[in-house]
């Protein structure tokens, strides 16, 4: 009996512990959350979650309760029914009663609303957001969306089949999806048995104008006018930090051709393959792949007998003042 005690007291402590964006459940109960995020150019954040919880054991459970590094503000707790009872007994602790006990095999579904700051700073002219959730084994699954503020984008290569090429050196992990209706721009994970943590990273910039029409700036890849000469601003990754380096990028057409080639195919190929899609020889593709790589558009990585090209950087702005 002393020893079951124990296990339990130290099981809460380790809960409370957690010291960043979490939940504790009951030890029966799993928990799946989705996360709705909207990002102020501030740098500050509305998020709504919504959590179900589905209690696996013969114990009622009749509280939750959430925890967050960051200082919560203007909570709203509810569920289907209306508002429910909720307390605060710390910064960055939600502990929330349920308006029922949830029975064995039952599901509940909760609402939690609130807002965060400081989620965002600045780093080479590209504004890096960054959260930590952290989960216990019983996490289910961790759905996210996260809307960026007006005219802000992530430094995707276009991909010609209609999407975005998603960039690890911008964003972590790699995003489910990522849509954009011409103002605003969403990303989505979906993360299945999540572990410990979660550590979303993602850094984006905002745009001039009024917005881009993504589907007219694919076509203006698709069309070969990225071949244009331009000065662009590319992105370097050095000693950990982001660094911003100007740098005029006369791109001949064959290197549009290139660039092209690899965001159709999802930003990566080997040179190989490189080939027999364009259909230049061997020398002329390791000529161009050079002149990419000193620009700092791709970079090259030895694989096997053949090189993997891997595109890093687009010169996008081309296609923006195109549409301007």
């Amino acid at each position: 009996m002393l020893l079951s005690r124990g296990c339990v007291v130290s099981a809460v402590l380790f809960t409370l512990l957690l010291p960043c964006c979490c939940s504790r459940e009951a030890p029966q109960c799993s928990v799946s959350y989705m996360y709705s995020i909207f990002l102020a150019e501030s740098g500050g954040a509305d998020i709504s979650l919504q959590v179900r919880l589905f209690n696996r054991g013969r114990e009622e459970v009749s509280d939750f309760t959430f925890l967050s590094a960051y200082g919560i503000e203007e909570v709203v707790v509810q569920d289907s029914e209306g508002p429910l009872e909720y307390a605060v007994p710390e910064e960055g602790r939600i502990l929330v009663k349920l308006r029922r006990p949830l029975k064995l095999g039952e599901s509940y579904v909760l609402r939690i609303e609130y807002s965060l700051s400081g989620l965002v700073e600045e780093r080479g002219g590209y504004q890096v957001f960054s959260m930590t959730l952290l989960c216990t084994p019983l996490t289910e699954d961790i759905r996210v969306s996260l809307t960026l503020p007006e005219n802000f984008r992530l430094p995707f290569p276009l991909n010609l089949r209609g999407g975005f090429t998603p960039n690890t050196t911008f964003v972590s992990p790699a995003p489910s999806r990522v849509t954009a209706d011409g103002v605003r721009m969403t990303v989505e994970w979906v993360i299945s048995r999540p572990g410990e943590k979660v550590d979303l990273v993602l850094a984006c910039r905002k745009i001039g104008g009024q917005g881009v029409n993504w589907a007219m700036a694919a076509a203006f890849f698709a069309a070969g006018a990225a071949s244009s000469a331009a000065a662009v601003k590319l992105l370097a990754l050095r000693g950990g930090g982001l660094q911003e380096a100007e740098e005029a990028l006369p791109l001949s057409s064959a290197e549009a051709r290139i660039i092209k080639t690899l965001a159709d195919a999802g930003g990566e190929l080997t040179q190989k393959e490189i080939c027999r899609r364009t259909g230049y020889s061997k020398s002329r593709v390791s000529t161009l792949v050079s002149k990419l790589v000193e620009k700092g558009v791709v970079r090259k990585e030895p694989m096997g007998k053949t090189n993997k090209i891997i595109l890093v950087k687009v010169p996008d702005e081309v296609a923006a003042e195109s549409l301007s």
